[in-house]
């Protein structure tokens, strides 16, 4: 659901209720930033930082985006092993179920962190909750919270919250929408690299464009936002956000 846009509106929402509790603060690294919209959010509030993605697809949209922002927000095309510097936050969302060795993304993102520096990851969880999007978009795996928190902390990170962003509005919307939709079809010969390479340019949304243009457009989503903010500590949705600090 990363592409559907009252989604990422509720996601950027929830950061900012965790940003303010928590204090973060720029500088920011914005780490596989698809096409820039979370890295925009937070240009919009002032932070200065980084947003890098390793397609060039995406850097091109998130340098269209973010053009306004320059030298604010600097674009570069790099995985971790690429990015210099140190960031006070650091992002990861839709991030870390793409790429093969996630303990190595993890070890690389607590090297660029300033000592008191956080960490914010969005990922979908529960293998329960697998459907046909995940593989359109070239996940590799759905975490169970229990593990990501072990992950996170052999890692060197403490886990100071998580929280899901999709029960039950979302949970229940792409229920519907992954049953009633036929799969998307794949591509025979792409690999889950080249899908999640292409993952920001396109969406398992336009499979029926006046469903999401009706989801997007003829709801009232803002105060469907604080109902959903009731149930951040529930374990029933299919992502979630997870704030951590370096040990």
């Amino acid at each position: 659901m990363a592409n559907f846009v009252p989604l990422k509106r509720y996601l950027l929402f929830t950061i900012d209720a965790l940003a303010a509790r928590y204090r973060l603060q720029g500088p920011f690294l914005d780490l596989g930033c698809g096409s820039g919209d979370v890295a925009l959010h937070f240009a919009q509030k002032g932070w200065h930082g980084l947003a890098a993605d390793a397609s060039p697809v995406a850097v091109r949209e998130a340098s269209r985006l973010l053009a306004a922002y320059s030298p604010q927000v600097a674009v570069r095309q790099g995985d971790a092993t690429t990015i210099t510097g140190k960031y006070s936050t650091i992002l990861l969302c839709d991030v870390l179920e793409h790429v093969p060795d996630d303990e190595q993304l993890l070890q690389f993102a607590g090297r660029l962190l300033l000592p008191d520096g956080a960490l914010v990851i969005a990922v979908p969880v529960y293998a329960t909750e697998w459907r046909w999007d995940d593989e359109f978009y070239g996940h590799l795996r759905r975490y169970e919270p229990a593990q990501l928190g072990d992950l996170l902390r052999r890692n060197g990170f403490e886990v100071l919250e998580t929280w899901d962003f999709t029960f039950p509005f979302f949970w229940l919307i792409r229920r519907v929408y992954t049953r009633v939709l036929p799969a998307k079809p794949l591509v025979a010969h792409e690999t889950d690299l080249e899908r999640t390479l292409q993952s920001a340019a396109q969406s398992a949304w336009d499979y029926s464009r006046w469903l999401t243009w009706a989801a997007e457009r003829l709801v009232w989503w803002k105060p469907l936002f604080w109902v959903q903010l009731l149930f951040r500590k529930r374990r029933y949705g299919c992502e979630c956000v997870v704030l951590a600090v370096r040990k």
